[in-house]
């Protein structure tokens, strides 16, 4: 595990440190998995998910953001969210990284980030709704492979209402946009949680 930089969080109280885990078995232990889970988690992922790395850090934002594709087939995850449930953190390194697919079709950029920038909220909402449905199929189709199928059944309702959030994630990027002027949405993402 290598310790990369401090980041101080919104609340002075808290500190820590970004970590870029350097393989899945850093990632699953970190999260708090058993040695069984850790076992069939690892086995998945390097089979399907291997060229991702994940950044674990505070983000500094004060919005409830867990994760995010940052580029380079990078996954960051927010550590400031400790009441998480660690299939959860697994969840959403899977959701973000079928957005790093998708940024590597050219899907996600014009669909997602440029449309908030040409002010076309109806594209946008078109677009966001489909992406992240598609983020979150994989995420919960993976999750039943690896074996979460009861967390999944639980969970899926609420994890899937970010699929609905589109109007209120339009509103934040445009504030947001037009604060910080990123030139791509990976820019705008690190600008929102770095």
């Amino acid at each position: 595990m290598k310790y990369i930089q401090s980041w101080e969080s919104f609340n002075e109280n808290f500190t820590d440190t970004e970590i870029t885990i350097d393989s899945i078995e850093e990632f699953v232990d970190i999260a708090g998995f058993s040695s069984n889970e850790q076992e069939i988690i690892i086995d998945w992922w390097n089979k399907n998910r291997n060229e991702y790395i994940i950044n674990y850090f505070p983000f500094i934002t004060n919005e409830p953001i867990l994760g995010g594709f940052i580029g380079d087939n990078t996954i960051a995850i927010n550590s400031k969210m400790r009441s998480v449930p660690k299939e959860m953190l697994l969840f959403i390194a899977l959701h973000e990284s079928k957005h790093g697919d998708q940024t590597k079709k050219g899907t996600f950029e014009d669909g997602y980030f440029q449309s908030v920038v040409d002010g076309d909220e109806e594209k946008f909402l078109d677009n966001y709704q489909s992406l992240e449905k598609d983020a979150n199929d994989y995420a919960i189709n993976a999750m039943k492979e690896i074996g979460y199928d009861s967390f999944i059944n639980m969970m899926e309702r609420m994890i899937r209402g970010n699929e609905h959030q589109g109007k209120l994630v339009y509103k934040m990027m445009t504030k947001d946009i037009e604060k910080h002027h990123p030139k791509t949405f990976t820019e705008l993402i690190k600008k929102q949680i770095k």
